[in-house]
């Protein structure tokens, strides 16, 4: 609905800032709340989010709040113990109580390895697959085959929700807008 979701944009990479500055505009045309927050006040913000789904689990509230994560592992170097443990709250409990994550990661390793404490490769409702090797995808994708390679135009998904095992979907052009 117009207007209805907040969105906490984290472009965590000097590369990224292009693309949110676009998304920021188009979610704000539509009427959503938006915040660009980048990596010196990533942690900041990110415990702020875990405060609110923590106090969101016993409560009725359930607007929706989208943490969109640019180089998420980017944020390895300001997090710090509590900064991650949070961002494991709001990956783990969030969904729960109206707050998803949409993030894209360098490599599947760097998130795995966030994943490892409080929250497992399971708390991840979707992964999509985009230049990334079966090997490496394997550990967050339970049945993969190893044998997966990238190829243009296509990706690999696997949504918890819909699939027993990974599938093979075709994008057929990708969508690019230059930024002025």
């Amino acid at each position: 609905e117009k207007g209805e979701a907040r969105f906490v944009l984290a472009p965590l990479v000097t590369e990224a800032l292009p693309a949110a500055t676009t998304v920021q505009r188009r979610l704000t045309d539509f009427g959503h709340g938006v915040t660009t927050v980048g990596l010196g006040g990533f942690r900041a913000e990110i415990e702020q989010l875990a405060a609110e789904v923590r106090r969101r689990v016993s409560g009725a509230d359930r607007s929706p709040i989208y943490l969109v994560l640019y180089a998420g592992d980017a944020a390895d170097t300001v997090l710090e113990k509590s900064g991650t443990d949070a961002l494991r709250t709001v990956l783990r409990l969030g969904p729960e109580t109206g707050v998803h994550t949409i993030g894209w990661w360098r490599s599947p390793q760097r998130l795995k390895a966030l994943l490892v404490l409080n929250a497992s490769p399971d708390d991840l409702g979707c992964v999509l697959g985009l230049d990334v090797q079966g090997a490496e995808l394997g550990t967050l994708i339970p049945g993969l085959p190893p044998t997966w390679s990238p190829r243009p135009g296509r990706a690999l998904i696997f949504d918890r929700a819909r699939h027993t095992r990974p599938e093979v979907i075709i994008v057929a052009a990708p969508y690019v807008e230059e930024v002025p």
